[in-house]
């Protein structure tokens, strides 16, 4: 760090400090206390100046976030330019500050292959709001067009890449790779997050119907692709032989992709084929394509279990693959809450299974109904809710069940968090919640749950009494369970404007780096928040034990980088340190057996020795009674010196004897012009 910087941080901030210091007061909510609002209804457009304001019906849609936490969303808006064919447009940004416009209906194609057409339709807007984006932040997202020539059999397409640099990766029409002249027929004007896909690597997927060239009738009309963009193939169709011979009939509801390029996909085989011939009884698969290798089938209907004399299958033969949104993982394994049939399987007590399966049929069980509910004396899991099973690449598994053997139907449900064999119980219903005011957890069975690769949960839980109704809650394995968002509570949508909120919303579909696509691995999520005046708001978010914001600094402006730290109850009144480095945060520092994100440098040296003075603020202190302190780091502007410099925050935690114990994760602010 130069002299001029050091000197920089030394001098005194007073008038920044002594506003900053008014400021620090904790809020019932996360969301209220940390929560960056990216947009919200009534705000002026981005890169629109004839008074264009976001608004009208379903003003936005919930957004996608990437690992910077930068949020992907479509919005809607009124007035000055906005007409029926132009009134929306797809967002990308931290907050408000640095908030883009990236795509707007009625634009000009955006790859720039097609000449005179445009992003709408006759009657209607032309871009989606079921995008997905990657956690590097490449995007991919489907429209509509009209002009040039188009016609309705060609007249959407796939796009791919990052703002000014999109490339049509599929159009309705188009040559489909791997057939042998057969064209995309499906239209890509709005795709689902759930049948696409798209990593880190730039690997995508998705589905079309297909027709002409070698497409005969419907036997082989249906494929998924798969691939780097620009050299796609297809991972699975409709007509492929499995490995016995069986001919595939239909292609399935589940698809995922994870981070080396792997598909996972169940498939429908012709009852009669294969040898030997298939029967109603297993003629469901899950299959893996490999890049490179091809498909393989990891579990058949009818295949044993881990469990002797046990196998997947119902006594109806209605057997298919029950699995949630993001439970496909880097080492190609699957959890699924699969039915079973066999050996001591008593319907209604028994007769399922939560397994994870994978390459070579590896499986694992992780909890079967009847088993004893793990932190709950007395009770045994009976339901498990299909859509909430989750698993990450660190072989982490949540899910939410109903228990039988409880005191009753208030008490009768949980989240279960952990390894197999090593789940603990995350919250219960009938529980008090956190923050509520009293209120008790309501049944957990049936909602929102999200997590990411930190094994972090977000969950979504109607309260009973207390603030009563939706809430959103975090669970961190340090933290614990912490309210995030409590119904009616505040948020400050625009200067001195606070609104109740009432409901909130993210997108559980794999982000293909098994994680959701609203909550990245570094506790940063973001959310569709509505208010109880009907308005919404994108907000962003961060969960875990430190937050700092805004992610910015204008050094022309100056500002202050407010820094959140939570160390859950079980620390309260725990001395904490906020340190920082100005060259990153691996290898980072180790003490012990504890890491310290955060490189030594002469800015690391200038926090440790410049505690609560000049520009640090409440940087060292002792945790409330909940866990929690805020710190900020106060810049004043005029110091172009600072331009482009990033630097990263994290806080130490220090026991009752002074013994260092507890490193938080890191936090990020970047000085620009």
């Amino acid at each position: 760090m130069s002299i001029a910087m050091r000197r920089l941080f030394i001098a005194s901030a007073c008038a920044l400090t002594a506003s900053v210091g008014a400021s620090l007061g904790l809020a019932q909510s996360q969301i209220s206390a940390n929560g960056q609002v990216i947009a919200t209804t009534g705000d002026p457009v981005p890169g629109l100046t004839n008074g264009e304001v976001f608004g009208g019906s379903s003003t936005f849609d919930s957004g996608v976030i990437d690992e910077f936490g930068r949020v992907f969303f479509r919005g809607r808006f009124t007035g000055g330019t906005a007409t029926t064919t132009t009134d929306r447009a797809l967002f990308f940004g931290t907050s408000r500050a640095d908030l883009q416009m990236i795509l707007r209906s009625g634009a000009a194609e955006p790859s720039g292959q097609l000449p005179g057409v445009t992003i709408n339709t006759a009657s209607g807007t032309g871009v989606s709001g079921s995008n997905r984006i990657n956690s590097n932040g490449e995007m991919m997202f489907g429209c509509a067009f009209s002009g040039g020539g188009v016609v309705t059999t060609n007249d959407s397409a796939l796009y791919f890449g990052t703002p000014g640099n999109f490339q049509i990766l599929a159009r309705e029409g188009d040559f489909a790779p791997s057939t042998a002249g057969a064209t995309y027929s499906s239209s890509f004007a709005s795709p689902s997050q759930q049948p696409t896909g798209l990593n880190a690597a730039g690997d995508v997927l998705f589905r079309s119907s297909l027709t002409g060239g070698d497409v005969v009738g419907s036997t082989n009309n249906d494929a998924w692709f798969t691939g780097p963009a620009g050299n796609l193939t297809i991972a699975v169709r409709k007509g492929d032989a499995g490995p016995t011979g069986a001919t595939v009939s239909a292609l399935g509801f589940v698809s995922q992709l994870n981070s080396t390029g792997q598909f996972v996909t169940e498939v429908t085989y012709t009852v009669g084929t294969g040898s030997p011939a298939t029967t109603a009884a297993d003629d469901k698969a899950i299959w893996i394509y490999t890049p490179g290798f091809g498909v393989e089938e990891i579990l058949r209907e009818g295949a044993p279990s881990t469990i002797s004399g046990v196998t997947h299958n119902s006594a109806t033969n209605s057997w298919f693959v029950n699995t949630g949104a993001c439970t496909f993982n880097a080492s190609g394994n699957l959890i699924i809450n699969s039915d079973l049939q066999g050996l001591g399987v008593t319907a209604g007590v028994n007769d399922r299974g939560v397994f994870l399966v994978g390459p070579g049929g590896a499986q694992t069980l992780v909890i079967r109904r009847g088993d004893a509910a793990p932190g709950v004396v007395n009770a045994a899991i009976d339901s498990v809710n299909n859509t909430s099973c989750q698993l990450n690449d660190s072989g982490f598994v949540a899910f939410q069940a109903s228990m039988v053997g409880t005191s009753g139907t208030t008490d009768d449900s949980g989240i279960w968090a952990g390894t197999p064999g090593n789940l603990q119980l995350v919250l219960r219903e009938g529980d008090v919640a956190p923050g509520t005011g009293g209120g008790t957890f309501g049944q957990t069975t049936g909602f929102s749950m999200l997590m990411n690769n930190k094994g972090q949960l977000l969950i979504t839980n109607t309260v009973v009494g207390g603030a009563g109704n939706s809430c959103l809650f975090m669970w961190d394995p340090i933290v614990g369970v912490v309210p995030v968002i409590v119904f009616n509570d505040l948020l400050e949508v625009q200067t001195g404007v606070f609104k109740n909120m009432t409901t909130s919303g993210g997108i559980q579909f794999s982000n293909g780096n098994s994680r959701p696509l609203s909550f990245s691995d570094n506790g940063d999520y973001t959310v569709r928040v509505s208010t109880s005046d009907g308005a919404s708001t994108i907000v962003r978010g961060h969960v875990g034990t430190f937050f700092g914001a805004p992610r910015e600094i204008s050094v022309a402006t100056g500002g202050v980088h407010t820094m959140y730290v939570d160390g859950g109850l079980a620390r309260a009144g725990m001395t904490y340190f906020v340190a920082g480095s100005a060259t990153g945060t691996t290898p980072g520092l180790n003490v012990g057996a504890i890491n310290i994100p955060l490189n030594p440098d002469a800015y690391f040296n200038l926090t440790l020795t410049l505690p609560n003075q000049g520009a640090f603020v409440n940087t060292l202190g002792t945790l409330d009674s909940a866990g929690r302190a805020e710190a900020a780091l106060v810049i004043p502007g005029g110091f172009p010196i600072l331009t482009g410099i990033t630097l990263d925050h994290a806080w130490l935690g220090f026991d009752a004897n002074n013994f260092f114990v507890f490193a938080s994760e890191s936090q990020r602010v970047t000085f620009v012009p």
